[in-house]
């Protein structure tokens, strides 16, 4: 079973999902080498080349070799290149190309020979992967393909050679065949991309080709919310049709309000693509708040999308207190979910939404998270809504409780010294002056980004109202202290999320709490030595950002600390 969820996974293109599924059936004592391949192959896929590298020595996957196996450690040798610089980056890409070339001369195969030929252009030897590129297309199963493989293998093998009008076509054909998964596409147009990036190859025609391979958008959907009326909906559903077959998409994100929200998640499942779901907070809750105010009608059709969704996602565990930056918060995460999706398969990013062209009523509203996400440079769709009849505002929503507590969104930072307690009387005095004043000069670097900041020990508590300075800080802090032999160290975690900022009753000054704090701190004690984790909602925050010069690399579904349950974190480096 896992091992076809996770086939299954890579075919679609759900690298996240995929990762999962391998590392649970391993977990559940189901592991084979090809569950270990295929959870290597994930990482590689994700770009996170030294842990699949690290993996690949670790399972000795080389002593059962096979053209898969030695083309995957080719394919980490050729992802080792692109990270190098001067003489090591052509010696790698050198290395790699002679490991592929190893996998087709003891096993056969266009697939290994394709990657051969790039690799010897890109190191320089042009006639060599010229030769190579003549000899895929000679290939009996490249020559009438049948696969999709095969078909982009010749695809990108006139592509070495220059000639388009074949690339084209076979690029074209590569497309139409039964088992060209999104995933399978998007690794292409990854591998396409960088040989035009490199000149290896006329930059115009990888372009071309891509147009052509490249999946189709990842969609972020959402609109008004409207009272039921049967007329109405079907007029818009039409539309919400049409808008989903232009775009060809076949994943979605979004939320599941009356109206807008529901016909989208319905059409998303009547052409079988993947639906996400993705709520602000808890589903009771949530219906009571964006499902029933339009109409008891939409409670039962809400509940069949969702029990159909392939996942549902909770932008917080906290119930709903009348704050509507929650709805705000609920659709940034699904937007930036979205972006990460398109970014794992090397596509787009679009809005699809039902909106009037007015502005925005409230926080989070339709109007607001249009501009937001143009202004991101991300293209959105609009379907006119017609006349339609909205509930009011206040309808079903409780109003917060007069307190003098104020809600923001923050980046929440929780930093610790693993080993710490072995940290003897005597040299307790140097830590506090060395290892914590260096993390005092971090926090200090961000000047007024930082909100919030308290110790105890030698755990730090941060609150920041910049993403981008919150992980540049967590990054820094680690940097700035490095692990000793002893296996102490640093070790962050980040969390985003909205909180409440009020003043503490015992220090009298201004403090922060909230459930996101709670499972802030839950993350820390999980992290490793030396690492900074992030979770869903700091990551999907992150992939909003415009050019955030960071790396995020999924480390899996991990088990929280003190029984917090299972959550999903990401590595965060530059």
């Amino acid at each position: 079973m896992p091992l076809e969820q996770t086939r299954d996974a890579i075919r679609a293109g759900d690298l996240l999902g995929a990762y999962d599924a391998a590392v649970a059936g391993i977990a559940a004592g189901q592991a084979s080498r090809e569950l270990h391949y295929l959870l290597v192959l994930t990482l590689a896929r994700m770009g996170d080349t030294d842990r699949a590298h690290a993996l690949f020595l670790h399972h000795d996957l080389a002593s059962e070799a096979s053209e898969d196996v030695l083309s995957l450690r080719a394919r980490i040798l050729k992802d080792r290149a692109i990270a190098a610089t001067g003489p090591a980056r052509a010696a790698l890409l050198a290395a790699a190309s002679a490991a592929y070339q190893d996998a087709n001369t003891r096993f056969g195969g266009y697939y290994s020979l394709i990657n051969a030929a790039s690799l010897s252009c890109l190191a320089g030897d042009v006639a060599r992967g010229h030769d190579l590129a003549r000899r895929v297309l000679a290939d009996p199963e490249v020559a009438a393909p049948t696969s999709y493989f095969a078909a982009a293998s010749a695809a990108e093998a006139w592509l070495l050679l220059g000639d388009a009008e074949p690339a084209i076509a076979a690029a074209t054909r590569a497309c139409a065949l039964p088992d060209a998964g999104l995933g399978p596409r998007g690794s292409t147009v990854r591998q396409l991309l960088w040989l035009g990036r490199q000149a290896a190859v006329s930059a115009a025609l990888a372009e071309r080709l891509c147009s052509l391979l490249r999946p189709p958008p990842i969609l972020f959907y959402s609109g008004h919310l409207f009272v039921e009326d049967p007329a109405i909906e079907a007029a818009i559903a039409a539309r919400i049709d049409a808008a989903l077959a232009a775009s060809g998409t076949a994943i979605a994100y979004g939320a599941l309000a009356c109206g807008a929200d529901i016909l989208f998640a319905e059409g998303v499942l009547r052409r079988g693509a993947d639906l996400h779901v993705v709520l602000p907070f808890s589903t009771g809750d949530f219906i009571a708040e964006s499902v029933l105010p339009g109409g008891a009608g939409w409670l039962p059709r809400f509940e069949a999308v969702l029990s159909a969704a392939r996942d549902v996602t909770f932008a917080s565990e906290a119930a709903y207190i009348g704050d509507p930056a929650q709805f705000q918060h609920g659709n940034s995460l699904a937007m930036g979910l979205a972006v990460l999706r398109a970014s794992h398969l090397q596509t787009a990013a679009e809005l699809v939404t039902v909106w009037d062209g007015a502005a925005a009523r409230g926080v989070g509203g339709t109007g607001a998270y249009v501009d937001h996400w143009r202004s991101l440079g991300h293209a959105a769709r609009i379907i006119d809504p017609g006349a339609i009849v909205r509930p009011p505002v206040a309808a079903g929503r409780r109003v917060a409780p007069a307190t003098t507590a104020t809600r923001c969104q923050r980046a929440i930072l929780f930093t610790d010294y693993a080993g710490f307690s072995r940290i003897g009387e005597h040299d307790l005095p140097p830590f506090w002056a060395d290892v914590m004043g260096a993390v005092a000069g971090v926090l200090a670097s961000a000047g007024t980004a930082i909100d919030f900041r308290n110790s105890w020990g030698d755990a730090v508590f941060a609150v920041v109202d910049d993403l981008q300075v919150a992980a540049r800080v967590a990054i820094d802090i680690v940097a700035a202290i490095p692990a000793p032999a002893d296996a102490g160290g640093m070790r962050v975690a980040l969390h985003y999320g909205p909180v409440y900022r009020m003043i503490d009753p015992i220090t009298g000054l201004p403090g922060y709490i909230g459930t996101e704090v709670t499972r802030a701190a839950r993350i820390e004690p999980v992290t490793p030595i030396g690492q900074v984790y992030v979770t869903q909602p700091f990551a999907a925050m992150l992939a909003l950002e415009r050019d955030a010069p960071f790396r995020l690399e999924y480390a899996g579904r991990v088990t929280l600390a003190k029984g917090y349950g299972t959550m999903a974190l990401y590595r965060l480096s530059r």
